[in-house]
């Protein structure tokens, strides 16, 4: 894997620790992303990215983004931790070149 970021505002990284300092993401069978502070129930496989005092379990299945993970907060129907791949954001930015 290349040399992959984590990138949290303070706010992110102090919800996140404050919750055991683990992101997990993972996508199910339809592809559909999970981004959790706890692991899945079904067993799979991660790989591991430290930064910024965070620790980010990134599921195997999951292509590498090239540059970095953002952590955000979302309010949503409740608060939670969302991770976007290279900091895109379907919907509101554009998406890396390589996947454009």
């Amino acid at each position: 894997m290349a040399d992959i970021k984590i990138v949290a505002d303070a706010d992110v990284r102090e919800y996140v620790l404050e919750h055991g300092g683990n992101v997990y993401v993972w996508a199910n069978d339809t592809g559909l992303k999970h981004v959790a502070l706890e692991p899945p129930d079904e067993p799979m496989e991660f790989e591991t990215i430290e930064g910024d005092g965070i620790t980010l379990h990134q599921a195997l299945s999951i292509q590498d983004p090239t540059t970095e993970w953002k952590l955000v907060i979302r309010h949503f129907p409740l608060k939670h931790v969302d991770a976007l791949w290279d900091a895109w954001e379907p919907g509101v930015s554009s998406p890396p070149p390589e996947i454009s």
